[in-house]
């Protein structure tokens, strides 16, 4: 990585101040700078190099006046400067937060466009702001990859119709493939509607022409991303981006700062600084290293029998116009190994940790911290578990539900119904209380609302004898009481 000279954030800067002038904190949090943390938590702390002074509630400056807020001031400038937007926010409560507050300031008690298969996240702010969904279906042809494109045929026609307050899009898929937003975004701009996009895999878009262009790059109103997932920040930390002019900012701000904590973890925050100050200065020598590592890493696994590395032609046949080339997807179906069974051999027997698997596929993500040595360790671990565990035959598809039954009351109304607990093949026929959604990837197969169809039902009980992880499932399903 090349060295690089930068003015120093001011935040970090406070922060690592405040940790070195030997302060008596009588205040939170009650470990008070790692004292009487649990001794083994401690010890790996200090281990892994972390300070355990550096997590005070709130700095103070030589005036007794509170800093953080102006601190991170220049950084959430820098942020919005560097991606695109006209404002952005600064999220230590996840991309979850961020969509809640993006329906919360968009869609209030209104109806949102969405898509039938997008991410269990897009519910619960559903669930919190009371709107309606309007629910398209999948546009494209798989039947066993989710898929949260929004048909623009339908989408227009929706449109027409009038009285729809936002629309929504996840915008890349968990496994990397995009699509053309644009099409969308004037369609809805042409309607006085905003576009909303959940864009959590899709941070690093903004730093090379060799990935898919970014929503705000599209003219998307409100963006949220992991900074955490495919740049450099600590688990948690998000932001949430503001274009245009057909959302307040003061509504948005408001509805942040209501979904995030009032104890804001400081480390975060200075996470959140500090990937901005970085990006700045290198965000496209970081990028194009991940993308020649994600190149290199495709070109090993394609001669090893039985894998085939999905790329620009799979994606293209998907009906996509872009694809992220650092999300490698590995299809195990001719192995005769399914994908879970992939994951878990990698697992216990070469300690290796995919990010998510499912019947015929294992997703691999490429991010700034790994190195020739990850892909060559990763390489020689796949290589010799084929060999040792080929199989013959294929491992059959398992088509996802495209639909479920008819929406009889909102998610809002059905999360707060009175409910009761069933067997699985007692759901059938009636109104969802719950959501159920295999994680990963975390995409709903029943929603708060709807009618629940046998589909449905036989597609859970199967996702659960392949060992599949259902929320919303481990001990019956929630339903509204008759």
């Amino acid at each position: 990585m090349t060295v690089y000279d930068q003015e120093r954030p001011l935040f970090l800067s406070a922060l690592l101040d405040y940790c070195e002038q030997g302060v008596l904190p009588m205040h939170t949090p009650g470990h008070k700078q790692g004292g009487r943390m649990h001794q083994i938590f401690a010890e790996a702390l200090r281990n892994w190099g972390v300070k355990l002074d550096i997590d005070p509630p709130v700095l103070w400056g030589p005036e007794g006046e509170v800093l953080p807020s102006c601190l991170l001031l220049r950084a959430r400038e820098k942020a919005a400067s560097l991606f695109g937007a006209k404002r952005t926010f600064f999220l230590t409560n996840g991309t979850t937060a961020g969509i809640q507050a993006m329906f919360l300031a968009a869609a209030k008690d209104g109806r949102v466009v969405i898509p039938r298969q997008t991410h269990g996240s897009v519910l619960g702010a559903l669930i919190l702001s009371g709107a309606d969904p309007v629910i398209l279906p999948p546009e494209g042809t798989s039947t066993d990859l989710p898929d949260s494109r929004l048909p623009q045929d339908q989408l227009q026609s929706v449109l027409e119709s009038g009285s729809i307050s936002a629309v929504f899009s996840q915008n890349p898929s968990y496994y990397g493939f995009a699509s053309d937003l644009a099409p969308m975004v004037k369609a809805a701009h042409q309607a006085g509607v905003p576009v909303l996009v959940d864009e959590a895999h899709g941070p690093h878009f903004t730093f090379s022409r060799d990935l898919p262009p970014s929503a705000l790059e599209q003219g998307a109103d409100l963006v949220a991303q992991s900074t955490h997932k495919l740049l450099t920040s600590l688990t948690g930390s998000s932001m949430l981006h503001l274009s245009g002019d057909l959302i307040s900012e003061e509504e948005v701000a408001r509805f942040v700062e209501l979904v995030q904590s009032t104890s804001p973890s400081f480390l975060l925050l200075a996470s959140l600084e500090a990937t901005v100050y970085q990006y700045q200065a290198i965000g496209g020598e970081i990028t194009s290293q991940v993308l020649e590592l994600a190149q290199d890493l495709r070109k090993r696994l394609q001669p090893i029998p039985g894998l085939r590395v999905l790329g620009e032609s799979e994606v293209r046949e998907l009906g996509y116009e872009y694809w992220d080339p650092t999300k490698v997807v590995l299809d195990c179906s001719g192995t005769g190994l399914t994908g879970l069974e992939v994951a878990e051999l990698l697992r216990k027997e070469y300690l290796i940790q995919v990010e998510m698997a499912d019947f015929a596929r294992i997703l691999l993500i490429l991010g700034p911290g790994d190195d020739v040595s990850s892909i060559s360790r990763l390489e020689l671990a796949l290589e010799d578990l084929v060999a040792r565990n080929h199989r013959k035959g294929e491992v059959p598809r398992v088509p996802l539900p495209r639909g479920g039954g008819e929406m009889a009351l909102t998610p809002r109304e059905a999360y707060f119904s009175p409910m009761e607990v069933v067997a699985p093949t007692q759901a059938v026929g009636r109104i969802s209380a719950g959501i159920v959604a295999p994680y990963p990837p975390g995409i709903p197969v029943v929603i708060p609302g709807e009618v629940i169809s046998e589909e449905q039902i036989e597609y859970v009980v199967r996702l659960s004898t392949f060992g599949f992880r259902i929320t919303g499932a481990d001990s019956g399903i929630r339903v509204v009481r008759e």
